[in-house]
């Protein structure tokens, strides 16, 4: 696989791995009660 391939396949998941990682950071600053910064 291409590099070039490899970049429009991230691509179209990018919007779905932004929530995650969004949704995961959220969880996170709800168990650590900290204000959102990354520690």
């Amino acid at each position: 696989m291409s590099r070039a391939d490899r970049a429009e396949g991230l691509g179209a998941n990018w919007p779905q791995l932004a929530a995650y990682i969004r949704e995961m950071a959220e969880e996170e600053s709800e168990i650590h009660g900290d204000d959102g910064e990354a520690d």
